[in-house]
């Protein structure tokens, strides 16, 4: 596979101590010369999985500069927020979800209540299409999935716990069909 030919969703993070704080997605869709193996979604999401602390980040960068590992995140966020971020949709229409885990320490599980994820990119690549329930997405990867929107009418909870911690964080994002 060449460079030109790479799709895909891939997570922006600092490097430098100038710019820490800053991360986001950089969404690589292929050119028009590419086939595409699935059905064009009528729109694309793009959520942003990470950890976050109550402390700030002086204090953690002391924590691992002292040779200790962090401490259990206080929150999972969804872009942000813990359960504030809506996705608007339409009934009976197909949509991508771009879901990157950003978080330092942890992975994730990753859920739309009552759908059905179909599995379509991972780490820049296509994929075999498989559906899922739910799906694991480890730190610093990236996955992207179709859902067509075909059950009833009303809001469902978009879910991401951690997996392998005690306790269980969680962020919901709620999907609103219009």
């Amino acid at each position: 596979m060449q460079m030109k030919d790479q799709i895909g969703t891939y997570s922006y993070f600092p490097s430098t101590k100038m710019h820490v704080g800053g991360f986001g997605a950089i969404n690589i869709r292929a050119r028009a010369v590419i086939f595409v193996p699935y059905l064009k979604p009528v729109e694309e999401f793009t959520l942003l999985i990470s950890d976050w602390w109550k402390s700030d980040q002086r204090t953690l960068q002391q924590t691992l500069d002292s040779g200790n590992t962090l401490p259990m995140a206080d929150a999972l966020l969804i872009n942000g927020h813990v359960q504030s971020t809506s996705f608007t949709t339409q009934n009976g229409q197909r949509y991508m979800f771009r879901v990157s885990n950003v978080a330092l320490t942890t992975s994730i599980n990753f859920r739309i209540q009552n759908h059905t994820l179909t599995l379509v990119e991972t780490e820049g690549s296509h994929t075999l299409q498989e559906s899922y329930e739910s799906l694991d997405i480890h730190v610093g990867q990236s996955s992207s999935f179709l859902v067509n929107l075909n059950a009833p009418v009303e809001d469902y909870f978009i879910v991401a716990s951690t997996r392998f911690t005690k306790p269980v964080l969680t962020a919901i994002a709620t999907l609103h069909y219009d």
